[in-house]
């Protein structure tokens, strides 16, 4: 499609494939592996894009039968734990390619930030838990306010 990067195309599709086999085997739920880092990441790209008050919301421990178990664990946190449980840990190599922002933003400007200030991630990390609190809310009081209208 018109204005859509390539990494945008390829989630679409991901999540699509995951639907049709979702229904075809009459699963409700997927759980995914997104973990702080990438709550982290998307927050400082919608922050970038100039994202509104749903961008920094950031992503949902859950909707629409997706849910993010680990949302709140770190990236290094779950690699520990993998190793001390013998289990394989895959990267796909194309989250290291700089031609894509989320990769520069986790590859350098995340660094950076951590070199600035020691402990930025677990900042940013509590940022993202309070802004979707913040957001879900705000959701409730508007939904209560138009129910009284």
């Amino acid at each position: 499609k018109p204005g859509v990067s390539i990494q945008m195309a390829a989630r679409e599709l991901r999540y699509a494939w995951f639907r049709e086999r979702m229904n075809a085997l009459g699963v409700p739920v997927l759980a995914t592996a997104h973990h702080r880092d990438d709550a982290i990441e998307t927050l400082l790209l919608n922050m970038l894009r100039g994202a509104g008050r749903q961008g920094f919301m950031g992503l949902p421990p859950t909707r629409n039968g997706i849910v993010r178990p680990l949302i709140e664990v770190s990236r290094q946190d779950i690699e520990a734990f993998a190793r001390e449980q013998g289990i394989a840990f895959r990267d796909d190599p194309s989250n290291r390619d700089p031609a894509y922002l989320r990769n520069r933003v986790r590859h350098e400007l995340l660094p950076l930030l951590e070199a600035l200030h020691p402990g930025a991630r677990q900042s940013l990390g509590r940022a993202t838990v309070m802004l979707r609190e913040l957001g879900g809310l705000t959701d409730m009081a508007l939904t209560r306010e138009l129910e009284l209208r």
